[in-house]
């Protein structure tokens, strides 16, 4: 069983950290000294779209989560209208460094006004000291371009304590300008809390740090992170959730939480045998997710097989990605370099595309 029996669940006290002894998650924990991981672009990526898929349907638990105030206060009556291409206008990928998930979205409030709200999430763990003015060009934009005021919100999805940004601002000579915005740390929540509570917003946060902590390919941490998974997935089936929620939340912990395949057919095998065939139905949706998305699934199998002409292909393919994501179109002598790089030279290239450095300097040959 990827799933043994485990200690029992030790009681805190104020201000202690969570017990390493869980029920549902006896090998790791949430809080801790153990120093946060630096993720490569790559990794980061494989963050990326599985955040954007889960806030568009999850939306509303998401703000009951973790802002409270500002959920009270929405007409939920009115759904959200999401802004991605206003978004797109006024914040073009090659303007202002890695965008990873950003939502624009319009609101309705009890009160009749409408408010435009900028949802940030920074799930790369890499301390990125461009990320504060990033959040006020995104607001001062919005507001010249749109005449609209807009609610500012960054979630943090790292593992260090430390990195909180919360303000951005510049001056002298008695002239300010400077922008505050709201701040969420994901690893502020009690992995117990989290556990009870039945918002499914929860379960994303759960599968999100635990992916994040138990990152890497060596067998320990593959178990872990499989019945890590296999719990969540058991949490996902079998809360009271509608069936859109349930498929949301198992595509979202299949992707951030990825195994081996003798691995995920092992946990697959055994919630079948507790949860049924009929829970089991919704599982299907990782079969799909596979065959839309092979590519990337096939570059992770190579990687965990070994090949290491398909993990230099893939490392080629995320750089170009991140590179045209910045700079725009790639120009043929940059191809051709990063086309004829091994894998040391494209993780070099890789780490510099977050220093804002031009192109050519990035490229350029060293010693």
């Amino acid at each position: 069983m990827l799933l043994e029996p485990v200690g029992r669940v030790v009681k805190k006290g104020i201000g202690a950290r969570p017990s390493n002894t869980n029920r549902f998650f006896p090998d790791t924990k949430l809080h801790g000294k153990t120093p946060a991981a630096r993720l490569t672009v790559e990794e980061s990526l494989e963050y990326d779209s599985p955040w954007k898929t889960i806030l568009d349907h999850l939306l509303y638990h998401c703000l009951q989560m973790i802002n409270p105030e500002l959920f009270n206060d929405i007409d939920w009556t009115v759904d959200p209208v999401f802004l991605d291409k206003e978004l797109n206008q006024i914040a073009p990928k090659n303007e202002v460094g890695n965008r990873f998930v950003d939502k624009l979205f319009k609101i309705k409030m009890k009160n009749g006004e409408t408010k435009w709200v900028l949802l940030h999430i920074e799930v790369q763990v890499n301390y990125d000291s461009g990320f504060p003015e990033r959040m006020f060009v995104y607001n001062y934009r919005i507001y010249d371009k749109y005449n609209e005021r807009v609610i500012s919100m960054a979630i943090l999805a790292d593992l260090d304590d430390s990195w909180r940004p919360d303000n951005f601002s510049y001056g002298g000579y008695g002239s300010t300008m400077s922008l505050n915005y709201n701040v969420v740390k994901l690893i502020d929540h009690e992995e117990e809390d989290l556990i009870r509570n039945e918002n499914p917003f929860a379960i994303v946060i759960l599968a999100h740090l635990k992916a994040l902590k138990n990152a890497g390919d060596d067998e320990n941490r593959q178990i872990t992170r499989a019945r890590a998974k296999k719990n969540l997935l058991r949490m996902a089936l079998t809360r009271n959730y509608t069936r859109d929620q349930i498929r949301q939340l198992t595509l979202f912990i299949d992707w951030v939480m990825n195994v081996p395949k003798d691995l995920d057919n092992q946990l697959k095998e055994e919630l079948h045998s507790e949860v049924g065939e009929k829970k089991m139905q919704y599982i299907t949706g990782w079969e799909r997710q596979a065959k839309q998305d092979g590519k990337r699934e096939g570059k992770r199998e190579g990687k965990r097989e070994g090949k290491r002409e398909g993990k230099r292909e893939g490392k080629q393919d995320m750089f170009l990605r991140m590179a045209n994501r910045q700079f725009g179109a790639i120009p043929d002598w940059a191809l051709t370099k990063v086309n004829d790089a091994d894998i040391k030279q494209l993780d070099q290239w890789s780490d510099l595309l977050f220093t804002g450095k031009p192109l050519e300097e990035i490229l350029k040959p060293r010693r």
